[in-house]
């Protein structure tokens, strides 16, 4: 039900050995991706991690404590501490390995704490652009200075993670609507079937209405019809798509239904609206 943020096969790519030029505050030991992961993890662990869960839910646990975790959000791995984590059936999961030297440091730049070993960020395409370019730079590790960059969109991504956090949902409800939302939002120019997502999560139609009204506010239709128009505003002004290209993108079938729409839903017309907001 979730859609992943990048395609690609796993990939880790151990970069400790590689010189850096600059004196970064950390340097990654290692750097890992799985598409699809679906063992679960039970040890301690000799290095500091982070784990950016980008797509799926399960659970993770240590010291007695268990967390509910909902993709997107970072859990940690301190050096020495047994933990227990993993998907309910599978997550996509990028995760950043430092040495256990570093754990202090992180603690004191206050990118750490026992009291939230993981949070909740609000979505998983406030990390989508370092994620692709970080990437990249893996897949061409060997130029200069790559490293380097990697070390830095690292701990770019850690504290905007940090930034960018929301509170965890506080119960299986909101988890459940928080996790169809998210799967809205990104698939919001499709069709999407919310009965059907309603019982894939285990509730009755009835009972999802009265949960999602309660946690978004308004009804799933205008959720979705409001980030269509958004995503309009943004093709009206960012590219050359003629009025009916754009309607056709968003899947509305009459490109006069979408004009009329977006005219009550903004208050001009897509051509006004095109013509007020152009790049100069």
């Amino acid at each position: 039900m979730y859609k992943k943020i990048f395609f690609m096969e796993n990939l880790i790519k151990h970069i400790s050995p590689i010189p850096r030029r600059f004196n970064c505050n950390y340097h990654i030991d290692t750097i890992g991706y799985y598409g699809n992961k679906t063992e679960a993890v039970n040890t301690d662990f000799s290095s500091f991690n982070f784990s950016f869960i980008l797509s799926g839910h399960g659970t993770y646990s240590f010291g007695g404590n268990t967390w509910a975790v909902e993709a997107p959000c970072v859990i940690t791995q301190w050096p020495g501490i047994h933990y227990t984590y993993g998907p309910e059936s599978t997550w996509e999961e990028l995760f950043f390995k430092y040495d256990a030297s570093y754990a202090e440091k992180f603690k004191q730049h206050s990118l750490f704490s026992f009291e939230q070993p993981i949070w909740h960020i609000k979505s998983s395409f406030d990390i989508q652009k370092e994620f692709k370019e970080l990437i990249l730079l893996l897949h061409n590790i060997s130029d200069e200075s790559a490293a380097d960059r990697v070390d830095i969109l690292c701990e770019s991504m850690i504290i905007d993670s940090i930034v960018s956090q929301q509170t965890p949902p506080v119960s299986n409800n909101e988890a459940k609507i928080r996790r169809i939302r998210t799967f809205a939002k990104q698939n919001y120019s499709t069709n999407i079937d919310f009965e059907t997502l309603a019982l894939d999560n285990d509730m009755s139609p009835a009972s999802f209405r009265r949960h999602w009204k309660n946690y978004v506010g308004i009804s799933p239709a205008k959720y979705v019809m409001r980030l269509k128009m958004r995503e309009a505003c943004r093709l009206l002004v960012e590219t050359q798509y003629s009025v009916g290209k754009i309607a056709l993108e968003l899947n509305f079938e009459d490109p006069l239904y979408f004009s009329k729409k977006f005219h009550q839903d903004i208050g001009q017309t897509a051509t006004e609206y095109r013509i007020l907001n152009q790049i100069k």
